[in-house]
């Protein structure tokens, strides 16, 4: 399998993305080696040996900012903001054992931004996080979701939605 980058374009991909732009991926460098464990003595430790975690200065947003085809869609994740207690139980859930394995299918544009994302998290904000991680918080959020709200649920709302041809 191919593996390509697209560094820098992530939002754009799922966003939507200025006219003209070509987004073809790019040939990625290599990975690194993913056998480094995760830190568990402190949360802003990078998982790259020898260096240390950003400055306040140096952890600010992502370089890209998301585009879309409707105003209020950026305005609606500038919105979300996790209860300090919810935060608490995802995070300790993404730190209990996964013994089951299953696969999901990406894209080639997906797979390349969640490894850009997974790459702005852990070398500019010291955050050291596998797309593995991003996998199952993502679910979790939506799990959590249907759970209280169901048929008003992101995943109902998402998932009803007809196409439009």
């Amino acid at each position: 399998m191919k593996r390509v980058s697209v560094k820098a374009q992530g939002a754009s991909i799922f966003f939507g993305g200025e006219e003209g732009i070509d987004h073809r991926p790019e040939p990625a460098a290599p990975e690194p080696d993913n056998a480094l464990a995760r830190s568990d003595t402190g949360a802003e430790a990078s998982r790259r040996p020898g260096t240390a975690a950003p400055t306040s200065e140096q952890a600010g947003t992502l370089t890209h900012a998301p585009q879309s085809e409707h105003p209020d869609e950026p305005a609606f994740f500038r919105s979300l903001v996790l209860p300090r207690s919810l935060r608490r139980k995802l995070h300790a859930l993404s730190r209990e054992q996964h013994p089951y394995h299953t696969s999901v299918r990406l894209t080639e544009e997906e797979i390349a931004t969640l490894r850009d994302v997974c790459y702005e998290l852990d070398a500019r904000m010291g955050i050291a996080v596998t797309r593995n991680d991003v996998g199952r918080l993502a679910l979790r959020i939506l799990l959590e979701d249907y759970a209280v709200r169901q048929k008003e649920s992101v995943l109902v709302q998402v998932l009803q939605e007809e196409d439009q041809y």
